[in-house]
């Protein structure tokens, strides 16, 4: 005896809320071979403490709503003090029965999920923006660094980044348009904000931090006005060299600031 049908069953009653209720309120022997239960296999399903299995299967529903919490932290936060969770939760689980092990298959589920029902649904738009942002966040944390031949460490940068020396961003990065201003919003409750939210587009680069493991940073793009100019590497004199003096000394200050919080490569010749 294989035994594939009682793990079939195993799988439906632990991954399937719908299907585990059905079982729950009684099945019959047919109803069991529907779900590959060979004849000989139907004494051992019966004998089966279903009591103890739906404990495991709300352990392992408990833990894959841990795991989702972890990576949409700030949008779940806000998205209970609009709705029932439980519901929310349910409706993932119904829509995605069997987890993966795979973190980011499971994360672009949740977000999947999360936006179809948001979408139908009449909660405040900037909870998608919310929502938006965790996944743009937990997918660079998650990226894999980008590495570049010849790059310095940082500790070899030292206090000046030098005309002659090459920058380039530090890779994975996105730069993402929302409608709200998500960082505030992220930082704060929903009674620190007074409400929801007023219409604020914003612009944030958002990019893998590498000095920390599985971690992304944001910055409204606001605050790099070089952006455009380091998306290439280049000589940083090429980049300065088109400023007034007073403005190219002031900019060499920022990119040492920049090299400095590991948002920019510096390439120095020996």
């Amino acid at each position: 005896m294989s035994l594939e049908g009682v793990h079939r069953f195993l799988t439906v009653f632990l991954r399937n809320p719908a299907m585990r209720a059905d079982i729950l309120r009684g099945v019959s022997d047919d109803q069991l071979r529907s779900l590959g239960v060979d004849d000989p296999e139907l004494p051992l399903v019966r004998a089966i403490d279903l009591n103890v299995l739906y404990r495991s299967a709300r352990g392992l529903a408990d833990e894959r709503r841990g795991r989702r919490r972890q990576e949409f932290t700030q949008f779940i936060d806000y998205l209970e003090q609009f709705i029932p969770m439980e519901p929310f939760w349910e409706g993932f689980e119904q829509a995605y029965p069997s987890g993966t092990l795979h973190r980011m298959e499971e994360v672009r589920r949740f977000s999947d999920y999360a936006t179809r029902f948001l979408l139908e649904s009449p909660l405040p738009p900037f909870l998608l923006d919310l929502m938006q942002f965790n996944l743009h966040t937990t997918s660079l944390s998650e990226a894999p660094r980008v590495q570049i031949e010849g790059a310095l460490d940082d500790d070899a940068i030292g206090d000046m980044v030098l005309p002659s020396d090459e920058i380039a961003l530090r890779e994975p990065y996105r730069v993402v348009e929302f409608r709200c201003d998500v960082i505030r919003i992220a930082s704060q409750s929903l009674s620190q904000l007074g409400g929801p939210p007023p219409y604020q587009p914003t612009t944030l680069f958002i990019q893998k931090d590498w000095s920390q493991p599985k971690t992304a940073r944001a910055i409204p793009l606001e605050e790099l006005p070089m952006f455009r100019h380091l998306r290439e590497r280049a000589l940083v004199h090429d980049r300065i060299a088109q400023f007034d003096r007073r403005l190219a000394y002031s900019l060499i200050g920022h990119l040492r600031e920049l090299a400095h919080r590991g948002i920019i490569h510096v390439f120095r010749k020996a």
